[in-house]
C-alpha cells in the first residue's frame, strides 16, 4: 500500500489549479506537477480543498503536508513554512491604459516595506503596453 500525501490547493486559479465541483476533480499545471512528483516518489495523492485566506493556517494545522497552486512567497509564509524554489516565473503584469503612463511614473517610494511593484525600465511600446510589472515569485 502506498503512503498518502495530502496536498492543499484552492482550485480557483486556472490554469495553475482548478477544481470541478461536479466531479470533485482537480486539474492544472501545479496539479500535474504534484501528480508526477507523487508517482516518482511512490505516493498516493489526496487533494484537500482550501482557500487563500486559510491556506497557511490549514497547512500549519496539519490538514495537508504540501500546498500548490500559484502560491507566492511572502514574509509570513517564509516564517511558518518551507518554500520551494519557484515552480515557474510567470511574467504576470499589471495593465495600464495607454495615455495614463505618467500617472504611475512617480519615483516616490512605496510605503510598503517590500514593494511588490516597480516601474519597468523600458517605455511602453505597441508590443509592451504595460507601464508597470509585478515582481517574480
Amino acid at each position: 500500500m502506498k503512503a498518502v500525501i495530502r496536498v492543499g490547493t484552492t482550485g480557483d486559479y486556472p490554469p495553475v489549479t482548478d477544481y470541478d465541483a461536479g466531479t470533485g476533480a482537480f486539474c492544472g499545471q501545479d496539479i500535474a506537477l504534484i501528480e508526477e512528483f507523487a508517482q516518482d516518489q511512490g505516493l498516493r495523492l489526496e487533494f484537500v480543498l482550501t482557500s487563500w485566506p486559510g491556506l497557511l493556517a490549514d497547512l500549519c494545522a496539519g490538514k495537508f503536508e504540501i500546498a500548490v497552486g500559484g502560491i507566492s512567497r511572502t514574509e509570513e509564509r517564509q516564517k511558518l513554512a518551507l518554500l520551494s524554489r519557484p515552480l515557474a516565473i510567470t511574467g504576470k503584469v499589471a495593465l495600464v491604459r495607454r495615455g495614463e503612463e505618467q500617472r504611475y511614473a512617480s519615483s516616490r517610494r512605496s510605503t510598503r516595506r517590500k514593494p511588490r511593484w516597480w516601474r519597468t525600465t523600458a517605455a511602453p511600446t505597441s508590443s509592451s503596453p504595460a507601464a508597470i510589472s509585478s515582481a517574480p515569485g
